[in-house]
């Protein structure tokens, strides 16, 4: 769900900038300056949730996309039984039922706008090219005058002289870019209402520019007045198409006899600067580094160990009668004890062979405010014994995606130090523990007992302190 979050976000962006331009912008006389904000608030609802900023403290994100790039692989992990598989998993139709909405409605937004653009084709391989030195001037059968690019359409009945002034201000200052821009915004945003308003207030600001150029060039004010009273009715040729005849007649007449802003009244352009910092602070990506406390700060740093399954949960087992639960418990408790020389605390999910469900290893890392977790699991590959080596596993779908994916690279280089069994990468996967935890969470697979050389490391002591040593080096590392 990352691409789907990532685009609420900007939905929340879109609609925050449009709202400030309704409270505050909307009744100036800034005209550049209006179209200019509203461009660049179509940009920065599409940057802002993509950034990364600093954070030295811990803070929850609103919502946070994390995009991270691997094979999803269920065929190597020993998760438990078939089941408890199945049950982390359950949601996933639902994703996949929103995407398909979703794909459905930008096919149909996509298919529309291409055929706008190819209707502009079509008007002009069938209208007559008119003579001027500066634009590209055509007679069509249409009623109303339109521009699209540098590109003017005339009705073939001769129009008022202002008219064409208008439209060439359309023309000159490359209006139609900016509603192409919107086009696209409205094709990737369909099922957000603002969206649509946001292009109808970039096309008010275009009139208005329009208007107060063509004013400026000599017209005269009561003459295009009364022109633009004569117009009642107006059609629509297009969505990427500027009219000198628009619904929005009264407020172009109340702009143009509208007082000038004053300067002063510029100012209140600086409140843009705080919502920005807001929207950075609720939708940008934290520092890898920022999700955690300094170790420096002095304040306690807790870390979660999952020794993986545990009670009537095996997990994986080995024919000469070790279990992935009784391996995974040893190790948690060298880990806890390598901490506690490190003044780090440990915290156990479970500290003996008890059965605990996933939502009560998750629901830990609040309980304790905690700043990772680790869910410690052995493979087994009973089909390919020459499988082997330590590999970490990642959800791109938890909240903390990016700082997980960081410090699954940071424990992997403290391993590749260790000799005696190769390390692996990075995987992907929408494990319950990893994608629904409120943290920074990975899993360290320690290796398959399917494979002799891994299961003779593993189920040796000096080695398994030996890994315990890593994991806290790697884990202090990247937090301080």
């Amino acid at each position: 769900m990352a691409a789907e979050i990532y685009l609420l976000e900007v939905s929340v962006c879109v609609l925050i900038f449009y709202v400030l331009y309704l409270a505050l912008f909307k009744r100036t006389t800034f005209f550049i300056v209006n179209r200019f904000y509203l461009l660049s608030g179509l940009v920065l609802s599409f940057a802002i949730p993509l950034l990364t900023i600093p954070k030295n403290k811990v803070a929850q994100p609103l919502l946070s996309a994390g995009f991270l790039s691997g094979p999803l692989d269920l065929s190597d992990h020993a998760y438990g039984d078939a089941g408890a598989i199945l049950s982390e998993t359950a949601t996933i139709p639902y994703f996949l039922i929103v995407q398909a909405v979703y794909s459905i409605g930008l096919a149909f937004m996509a298919v529309r706008f291409v055929r706008s653009l190819h209707r502009m084709h079509t008007v002009k391989k069938h209208a007559k090219r008119l003579e001027d030195d500066a634009f590209q001037i055509y007679e069509t059968r249409m009623l109303r005058p339109f521009t699209f690019l540098q590109m003017i359409f005339l009705p073939s009945r001769k129009i008022n002289r202002y008219v064409l002034e208008h439209e060439k201000v359309h023309a000159r200052q490359w209006h139609t870019i900016d509603v192409l821009l919107a086009e696209i915004v409205i094709a990737l945003l369909w099922f957000n209402p603002f969206a649509y308003w946001y292009k109808k207030a970039i096309q008010q600001q275009h009139e208005y520019l329009a208007d107060a150029c063509t004013l400026r060039m000599g017209a005269n004010i009561a003459q295009y007045l009364r022109l633009m009273l004569h117009q009642l009715t107006t059609e629509n040729y297009g969505a990427t198409i500027s009219q000198f005849y628009s619904t929005s007649i009264k407020n172009r007449i109340t702009m143009i006899t509208k007082k000038r802003s004053t300067l002063a009244r510029a100012g209140v352009y600086l409140a843009a600067l705080p919502v920005c910092a807001l929207l950075l602070f609720a939708f940008a990506d934290r520092d890898p580094k920022g999700d955690t406390q300094a170790l420096s700060e002095g304040t306690e740093t807790v870390i979660i160990i999952d020794p993986g399954h545990g009670g009537t949960d095996v997990g994986a087992h080995h024919a000469l009668g070790l279990t992935e639960k009784a391996l995974t418990l040893a190790l948690a408790k060298h880990i806890q004890a390598a901490a506690s020389e490190k003044g780090v605390k440990v915290v156990l999910t479970r500290s003996g062979d008890e059965t605990l469900a996933l939502q009560e290893r998750t629901a830990l890392a609040g309980k304790v405010s905690a700043k990772l977790f680790i869910s410690l699991h052995i493979n087994n590959n009973d089909a390919d014994a020459s499988m082997d080596g330590i590999e970490c596993t990642v959800s791109e779908n938890n909240v903390h995606a990016r700082a997980s994916k960081e410090f699954a690279n940071v424990l992997l280089n403290q391993l590749q130090t260790i000799s005696g069994i190769a390390v692996n990468g990075v995987k992907a996967s929408d494990f319950y523990v990893l994608k629904n935890n409120s943290i920074p969470a990975i899993a360290v697979e320690l290796g398959f007992l399917s494979n002799t050389a891994d299961y003779a490391f593993i189920s040796n002591d000096r080695n398994q302190k030996d890994l315990a040593e890593k994991i806290v080096a790697a884990a202090t590392h990247y937090l301080k």
